[in-house]
């Protein structure tokens, strides 16, 4: 990690746990703002490098805070539409009678200190299996088209600049028994989710009273919680004063219209399955970036002590308890969130494992938005049957690969293995011929293959889906 990147976990600690770490950013903001939009915590940073630049006294470059400013407008402009499409979605389901739940984005923000500054990306939510005709339908007459995915629980529609993810079960729920289990454990994810009409955390000034995301509105946020930081404003005056007026013309689409908008999130329980689950398929596929980390961290945070007693033997059951126990422990590493009694404290040997995953974490970015490559690493990595980093050698992994892009183009191959040597050639050599002419990307095998076989050494480490009940 550079400086650029140490300013950024110093910035994000005080947005969100109000560390109160002192910091001159005159080193480095314009490399920590971009870093910032790679890992999709522009907002975060910039409210808390405006703290800093006053409590220093050395003002932002003006020419890093105007782009600072502007690049946070724009999430902020995003934001403010994906919040109102999750609405739209839910007078939609609602009326047609269709149950779901909305899996992280909203749901995430839910536990900020505050929730407006969480990037929101497209809108994903759940329903059930048997009701995803229904949705389909529901979503095509309603403007939506239909684009196909790899993914066979995941139907993605897309409607000008909206974005919606249909999913029939979490996101990176894996294959196999472990899969059929964490499918259990999400049965009732629907059946108990909980309604919301803004984000937001309300804290007690009692230990003793469960603190829980409830219905409020915008000046409503209270905080009463000594591990994070007093916030009054959920929508700045300058962002409302941006989108006033001039929101439907902008964006004519039925979620424009709305303000203070419902919609139905998981108990905490699904939640932070879902969160596990999504970061787990990300970090061993393109990459994870802080946001993925920060949606943890205040998570964990917010549950505390109550952790263990809801958590440890479900988790245990379909082998993230460690996972979860190391995420903790890198929320408190790096990002400044209280210390977990539950999660362990890391000694020498975990203190490498945590410094070597916060370091793929700032070398893959958002999704893997630094490194373009990471994604076909995957291919050497994933195991899509377990979910975690594949055991087999690389080339059994690369074959196993292989035979997924054949099945997915042919699913007759399930059926009939001896399609498969013939499809590895002819998609083999479509992609050769694309490179050729410039249409793909050409591979650098041997780079690549050294890269996965890092990142594979890594992510084993947090033996994933490896049922570890005693």
């Amino acid at each position: 990690m550079n400086t650029a990147d140490l300013d950024l976990l110093l910035l994000i600690s005080s947005a969100l746990f109000n560390t109160g770490t002192s910091l001159n950013l005159k080193n480095s903001p314009g490399t920590t703002l971009r870093e910032s939009v790679a890992q999709s915590v522009t907002a975060l940073a910039y409210e808390a490098a405006k703290k800093a630049a006053v409590a220093s006294g050395q003002p932002l470059p003006p020419e890093v805070d105007r782009a600072w400013n502007d690049a946070v407008n724009s999430i902020m402009r995003r934001n403010i539409r994906v919040e109102a499409e999750h609405g739209e979605l839910h007078r939609l389901m609602t009326s047609a009678g269709i149950p779901y739940v909305i899996l992280k984005g909203c749901a995430s923000a839910a536990y900020y200190p505050d929730p407006f500054l969480r990037t929101l990306g497209d809108v994903d939510f759940l329903v059930r299996p048997e009701d995803a005709d229904r949705a389909d339908k529901l979503l095509r007459e309603n403007g939506f088209t239909y684009k196909p995915s790899s993914n066979t629980d995941e139907r993605v529609y897309v409607r000008g600049k909206s974005v919606w993810e249909l999913h029939t079960a979490a996101n990176g729920t894996p294959g196999g028994e472990v899969g059929k289990r964490v499918r259990a454990l999400m049965a009732d994810a629907i059946e108990k989710a909980e309604p919301v009409s803004y984000v937001g955390v309300e804290f007690h000034s009692d230990p003793n009273e469960s603190c829980r995301p409830r219905r409020f509105q915008a000046n409503d946020l209270k905080d009463c919680s000594s591990q994070q930081s007093e916030k009054t404003t959920v929508i700045p005056n300058e962002v409302r004063n941006l989108t006033e007026g001039s929101k439907n013309e902008r964006d004519p689409s039925p979620a424009a219209q709305d303000d203070n908008e419902d919609y139905l999130v998981p108990s905490d329980f699904h939640h932070g399955l879902i969160l596990l689950l999504h970061t787990a398929r990300h970090m061993t596929t393109g990459g994870i970036g802080l946001r993925h980390l920060c949606d943890w961290a205040v998570f964990a945070a917010y549950m505390g002590d109550r952790f263990p007693a809801e958590f440890e033997d479900k988790l245990k059951s379909v082998g993230l308890w460690k996972f979860a126990c190391i995420l903790t422990q890198l929320s408190s590493e790096y990002l400044g969130a209280p210390e977990q009694a539950w999660a362990g404290q890391p000694d020498a040997q975990d203190r490498e494992l945590l410094e070597a995953l916060m370091d793929d974490i700032f070398a893959g970015g958002n999704f893997g938005v630094k490194d373009k490559s990471r994604r076909d690493q995957a291919k050497f990595i994933t195991d899509r049957k377990s979910g975690g980093a594949a055991s087999r050698s690389m080339l059994g992994q690369a074959v196993r690969s292989a035979n997924e892009i054949v099945r997915r183009h042919w699913p007759a191959a399930d059926k009939l293995p001896f399609l498969y040597p013939f499809g590895w050639a002819f998609f083999g050599g479509r992609y050769a011929i694309h490179a050729a002419f410039g249409r793909r990307e050409r591979l650098a095998v041997r780079s690549l293959s050294h890269s996965a076989n890092r990142r594979r050494g890594l992510y084993g480490q947090l033996e994933l889906f490896k049922d570890d009940r005693q």
